[in-house]
């Protein structure tokens, strides 16, 4: 069921790189093999202990950006700049603020408004201020077409699009994501052309929504170790946009190391090799760089690794 979008507005960032395929590649181009062990990292400053990472970084450009509360900052593959403070019209974004980057903008769903922040302009733009879901605690991620999807954090839990060059959001009933919605994330596939949604960190479950029709599917759900299903899928959560996502298995938050794969073509999950730390903690973040690095953060900001996709 669609709700009627909000009415437009004029938008204060240019568009121009709102293409149909935002990561520079016309095709699926990694196959889901990786190296057998993961790259240490320098982790990034104590002002990032809970961030979310964007969502998926565009061909021609490396590294990542990570977002929390007040705090902006960039790891350009290398190293991390400086921390920038966040300053009018931005409110607090609390943490998991995993933004969606498009073209050379990064855009959240945060507080009932719609910001967007200009990587060439170093500066942020409220976009929409009226008629957007409560999405505190979600994640955001960005389809072919620029479109950028959550999933309300509230009851009735509905799924969320937000189109920049409309500037107007849509909502999708979510048929409830299994009754228990808590920190959802997001991850966009264009091989499977689906929405693929982790209702909760602390549980295993995994959903896809067709945009096109509307229908919301229950997937496998992410296992343990043993191959048994886990209790919990934890908060990293990202998509290499080649068929592919990654997530946390085990108990979901708490003592885990494992990192597991899922295939979208066969639904079923494989086990990569471990983080490079005996507990990711609750409050990680994943994400894929086009340039081919699967980066991972633990929740408590003082772990920062990549592992190489091929």
């Amino acid at each position: 069921m669609k709700n009627p979008a909000v009415p437009r507005i004029a938008l204060a960032l240019p568009l121009a790189a709102l293409a149909a395929c935002s990561s520079g590649k016309s095709g699926p181009h990694f196959n889901g093999q990786t190296d057998a062990s993961w790259e240490t990292l320098p982790a990034a400053s104590g002002n990032l202990s809970s961030p979310g990472f964007s969502d998926y970084t565009p061909g021609g450009k490396q590294g990542v950006y990570a977002l929390e509360s007040t705090t902006l900052a960039a790891f350009d593959g290398s190293a991390w700049t400086a921390d920038t403070d966040l300053a009018a019209p931005i409110d607090d974004l609390g943490s998991w603020s995993g933004p969606a980057w498009v073209g050379d903008n990064l855009y959240i769903l945060k507080n009932n408004k719609v910001y967007a922040y200009s990587i060439a302009g170093d500066s942020w733009t409220t976009l929409l201020d009226t008629g957007v879901p409560s999405t505190d605690n979600a994640q955001m991620a960005h389809d072919d077409h620029g479109n950028v999807w959550t999933v309300e954090s509230d009851s009735p839990n509905h799924i969320v699009e937000y189109d920049p060059v409309a500037n107007a959001i849509t909502t999708f009933d979510s048929t409830g994501l299994g009754g228990y919605v808590y920190e959802p994330r997001v991850a966009w596939d264009p091989a499977a052309q689906r929405l693929y949604i982790g209702p909760a960190y602390d549980s295993p479950d995994l959903y896809a929504f067709d945009p096109k029709t509307g229908d919301v599917t229950q997937k496998t759900s992410v296992p343990d170790v043993a191959g048994n299903v886990g209790t919990g899928m934890g908060d990293p959560f990202c998509s290499d946009r080649s068929g592919h996502l990654y997530a946390i298995g085990d108990d979901g938050c708490d003592a885990s190391a494992s990192m597991f794969q899922y295939d979208t073509k066969t639904d079923t999950w494989s086990r990569l090799p471990d983080v490079p730390f005996g507990d990711h903690g609750c409050d990680g973040a994943c994400t894929v760089s086009d340039d081919g690095w699967l980066y991972f953060t633990s929740g408590d900001g003082n772990n920062f690794s990549r592992l190489k996709l091929h």
